[in-house]
């Protein structure tokens, strides 16, 4: 089917044969004019009472921000409301004031016992485990490398006091010691 050549109607140049099916009046360039012309400010579809267009900055260190609804950056609020007493985190308002984290008094101190060395029977028993269950945890069946006490004692390197884990589940399993504790009797049977 033959066209009629058609010319864009801003700048008259010959379109090309995408224009005769599309139906378009003007070339790439000039239809681009066109169309960022019509569609700018109110028209957006992006437009919100007139906020599109304008910059905001913070009003303490001049730093551009992207909210509209606020007058200062993150950094220069903190410090304003620091400053103003709203926000106190240092000295005595400090939710870590007086936690010591070393020693008896960190959190996770239990009467010394991280400082027991193991026992000499302890390197061998270790690879008995490892082989007796595996390599797998007895809780996630994933691969294990952590040979876990279960009463906590370093001391009872006994075979029955000694279950394989992952790192993860021998994490979990430093909290909450009376619960693993009757957990792991009743895995083994005891």
């Amino acid at each position: 089917m033959w066209f009629k050549q058609k010319y864009c109607i801003n700048c008259k140049k010959i379109l090309g044969k995408n224009a005769q099916y599309n139906r378009t009046k003007r070339c790439l360039k000039c239809n681009g004019i066109y169309l960022s012309k019509i569609y700018k400010g109110k028209n957006t579809s992006s437009y919100i009472d007139g906020r599109t267009n304008k910059k905001y900055f913070c009003i303490d260190c001049k730093k551009e921000i992207s909210r509209y609804d606020v007058k200062r950056c993150c950094h220069c609020s903190n410090i304003y409301l620091h400053n103003i007493g709203k926000l106190n985190t240092k000295g005595k308002n400090s939710p870590m004031f007086g936690i010591h984290r070393f020693g008896k008094n960190a959190p996770g101190y239990i009467h010394g016992k991280c400082y027991t060395p193991y026992p000499v029977e302890w390197k061998e028993m270790r690879l008995f485990i490892r082989n007796k269950y595996l390599n797998k945890c007895i809780i996630c069946n994933i691969k294990a490398l952590h040979v876990h006490h279960i009463d906590y004692n370093k001391k009872n390197c006994t075979e029955d006091n000694l279950v394989l884990l992952c790192s993860y589940c021998h994490s979990t399993t430093n909290g909450n010691r009376d619960y693993w504790f009757a957990y792991f009797k009743y895995i083994k049977g005891e």
